[in-house]
């Protein structure tokens, strides 16, 4: 009985998370979404701050080329960031004054590690990268009027039983590939815990019985 007893111990303790310190605090998590709508937002400061120079009254037709889904994730945060300015789509071109172009717009998520405790509070190392190119031409004569390109990463946690929260939203690029996990994950762990509920319930018998 007393083998028992340490058999269920030790599962608590596993699962309890006490084996690892945390880094993660249970309230504080971003959705990928999340982090790449700051990370788009930080780097339209620079923008910004170009089509204030140029003028609040023109009108800016913004054009983004490359993977439709992530032409209409930027554009979508671009005119909510910029709401202020007259921006409209390509279809609209001819009534612009300036055309802003977006190239070579990439959107990348990566899971790299899985650590943490053993059957609970599983925290995985997350890499957000965004990058793309961004001319402003004039519409007049199609001179050169902006020219920036951009390279941010985020690289933070969160806790993998997160992992739908996390992953919230449509677009492809909103999900990643977790790492696979270690043979003592996908084996050792299982068999831990059916001898462990066996142990509970032989554990509950005994005690019943006396």
């Amino acid at each position: 009985m007393r083998i028992i007893i340490i058999i269920v111990n030790i599962t608590v303790f596993l699962m309890t998370g006490l084996l690892h310190s945390q880094n993660v605090k249970d309230d504080i998590f971003k959705s990928n979404h999340d982090i790449y709508i700051g990370l788009i937002n930080k780097n339209l400061d620079v923008l910004e701050n170009k089509f204030v120079l140029l003028g609040k009254e023109k009108i800016y037709c913004i054009g983004i080329s490359g993977n439709r889904n992530n032409a209409d994730f930027l554009y979508k945060a671009i005119k909510q960031k910029l709401y202020n300015f007259r921006i409209i789509s390509e279809s609209d071109s001819s009534s612009s004054d300036y055309k802003v172009l977006f190239e070579n717009v990439k959107f990348g998520t990566a899971y790299d590690k899985i650590s943490g405790s053993v059957l609970r509070n599983r925290i995985v190392e997350r890499q957000i990268e965004l990058s793309y190119k961004c001319i402003i031409k004039s519409k007049g004569n199609d001179s050169l009027v902006f020219n920036n390109s951009i390279h941010d990463i985020n690289k933070d946690e969160f806790y993998l039983d997160k992992i739908d929260d996390v992953e919230k939203g449509d677009y492809d690029f909103l999900k990643g590939t977790l790492p696979d996990r270690s043979l003592f994950d996908r084996l050792l762990i299982p068999g831990i815990v059916v001898l462990t509920s066996a142990a509970t319930i032989i554990l509950f018998f005994i005690i019943r019985s006396k």
